[in-house]
C-alpha cells in the first residue's frame, strides 16, 4: 500500500516528512557549522592516502534524478535536468549533456574540480547560508537538523506553517521576498534596502538556493548564488529513490 500510495503522489513523501519534525511541537537547535581547513586536523590529515574528509558518506542506490561522486577531500553531485534523458530499467538514454554538477569543497582549500567534469559551480563548504524556494525544503532542513542555514525565503509566508521557521522569520532571521525577481534585484542593486543585511548574512562561496528556479534568468544561470535543484526528487520512481534525496 505504502509504494503505491507514493508512486502515485511523490509529493506525499515529503509532507510525511515534514509532519514527523513538524509533530515534535519543539524548535530543534541547528548543528554547529563545521569548520574550516585551518582549523581541522581531519581535513589536514586527508593528504594521506588513508584519510578521507569524508568518513560517512551516503550513497546512491536507487534514485536515477542524481548522482554522488567522492574524492578524499571533495564531493561531486550531478542533478539530471531533463527527465526526458533520464535512464530508467529497459530505456537507455545518453543524459550527459543534461548533468547539472555541483563541486563541493572544504573552505579554505584551493582543491580544483577534476579536469575530466567542468561543474556548473563550485560550493565551499559547509554551506551557511540557503535560499528557500518552497516550503517542503524547510523539512528537509529541519530532518537534517540544519534549519540554521536557511537566511531567505522566496514566496508567501501564509504557506508556512512551521512554527520555528516563523519565528525566525518574525525575528529577522530570515529575509522574505516576495518572488524569484524581488531577490535578484536585491542582489543586483547595491542601493536595495535589504543589501545590506543580505551582504551579512550571506557569502558567494558558501551559500546555495535550493531550486528549481522558474521565472528569474539571474537567478537560473548561477549569476549571484548557485542554485541547486533539490525540488526535482519527483521525477523519481520509487520511494527509496525519494528518500535518497533526503540522506
Amino acid at each position: 500500500m505504502w509504494p503505491r500510495i507514493f508512486k502515485l503522489n511523490p509529493s506525499a513523501m515529503r509532507l510525511c516528512l515534514l509532519a514527523l519534525v513538524v509533530a515534535t511541537g519543539t524548535c530543534i537547535k541547528g548543528a554547529k557549522a563545521g569548520p574550516c581547513i585551518g582549523d581541522d586536523p581531519l581535513f589536514t590529515a586527508a593528504d594521506s592516502d588513508d584519510q578521507v574528509y569524508y568518513p560517512v558518506q551516503p550513497t546512491q542506490e536507487y534514485a536515477k534524478v542524481f548522482s554522488l561522486d567522492y574524492d578524499r577531500t571533495s564531493k561531486t553531485i550531478a542533478i539530471q535536468t531533463s527527465q526526458e534523458a533520464i535512464t530508467y530499467e529497459g530505456n537507455e538514454q545518453d543524459g550527459e549533456k543534461t548533468l547539472k554538477k555541483h563541486f563541493f569543497r572544504q573552505c579554505g582549500s584551493t582543491l580544483e574540480p577534476p579536469s575530466d567534469h567542468v561543474p556548473n559551480f563550485v560550493v565551499d563548504l559547509p554551506v551557511r547560508c540557503v535560499v528557500i524556494t518552497a516550503t517542503p525544503q524547510i523539512g528537509y532542513l529541519m530532518t537534517l537538523n540544519h534549519l540554521d542555514v536557511a537566511c531567505v525565503y522566496i514566496g508567501d509566508t501564509e504557506w508556512v506553517s512551521d512554527k520555528c521557521f516563523t519565528e525566525k522569520i518574525n525575528n529577522g532571521q530570515i529575509l522574505v521576498f516576495a518572488s524569484e525577481t524581488e531577490f535578484a534585484d536585491a542582489l543586483e542593486d547595491p542601493d536595495h534596502p535589504d543589501r545590506d543585511r543580505l551582504d551579512e548574512i550571506m557569502d558567494s562561496t558558501q551559500s546555495l538556493i535550493f531550486g528549481p528556479i522558474y521565472t528569474d534568468e539571474r537567478l537560473q544561470d548561477n549569476r549571484y548564488i548557485p542554485v541547486m535543484d533539490v525540488g526535482l526528487e519527483y521525477w523519481e520512481k520509487t520511494p527509496q529513490a525519494i528518500f535518497e534525496w533526503v540522506e
